[in-house]
């Protein structure tokens, strides 16, 4: 199994829109190409956006992944649950997991629960994608341990843009705890072309981050992506005809020759 996190610890760059819209695309695109392959979706998130789109709203932490942040070692497989979609499982989140954040000095392996939970169920689905919550803390870290790639959604916004120097810095750290972890790029979201300063930014982007700003993958902001958000719907679902619709496609082309599944 391939391992996936969409991270950035700025919040509002639509990680979970792009997290939902990513599983489905890939799916898609791997039933279309006869590959029957498994997608397990991980919200790490205590918002829990992701599992209320995919999923539904939870309450509680028996059946989600607040489970792996208990004393004891979690090993079954009551937290992973069906999606509507078809080969997409989730292990959905809600604000229960936030309250485990608090309880980690009395955690063996605090920062590699979810890798080792991941490690039993690996042999069950072929990738798995995480959904990382707004900042660099424990369940971030667990999701970096975890993973072989990072994707880094951003907005073009100077903050977040900034931000993305701090990351790189901390994926270096874990590197030295798990050597395999590699950053497939930068994903500028929610570009409008009609605006003078995110065309501005796209060049700081390019100067500063080099091939790893993936411009030719941008996903746009149109009102049928907006629309599909605000119904708890992925854009496969809601208009097949949006630029959005075609950005998710191609960009579930990239992801699959480059994490070689």
């Amino acid at each position: 199994m391939k391992t996936v996190s969409l991270i950035n610890q700025k919040g509002g760059v639509a990680k979970t829109t792009s997290v939902v819209n990513i599983a489905c695309a890939l799916n898609k695109t791997l039933k279309e190409d006869e590959k029957n392959l498994k997608i397990l979706v991980a919200d790490l998130d205590p918002q829990g956006n992701c599992s209320n789109t995919m999923y539904k709203r939870t309450r509680g932490s028996d059946g989600t992944i607040a489970r792996l942040f208990e004393r004891d070692f979690y090993e079954e497989n009551s937290i992973i649950q069906n999606t509507r979609f078809e080969n997409i499982d989730i292990i959905p989140s809600n604000i229960s997991l936030g309250e485990k954040e608090f309880v980690t000095a009395n955690l063996l392996k605090a920062h590699e629960r979810f890798l080792i939970y991941t490690n039993s169920v690996a042999d069950n689905y072929d990738l798995c994608i995480i959904d990382c919550p707004p900042s660099l803390g424990l369940f971030s870290l667990n999701a970096l341990i975890a993973s072989n790639y990072i994707l880094i959604p951003t907005t073009l916004e100077k903050y977040s843009i900034d931000g993305i120097s701090d990351l790189f810095k901390v994926v270096k750290t874990v590197k030295k705890v798990n050597p395999s972890l590699k950053i497939l790029g930068i994903l500028p979201v929610m570009v409008d072309n009609r605006y003078k300063l995110h065309k501005q930014l796209k060049e700081e982007m390019k100067k500063r981050f080099q091939e790893s700003f993936l411009e030719h993958l941008e996903i746009s902001t149109n009102a049928p992506l907006k629309n599909a958000v605000a119904q708890h719907k992925s854009i496969f679902e809601y208009d097949y005809n949006a630029t959005t619709y075609k950005q998710y496609m191609a960009l579930a082309e990239w992801i699959i020759n480059g994490v070689g599944i």
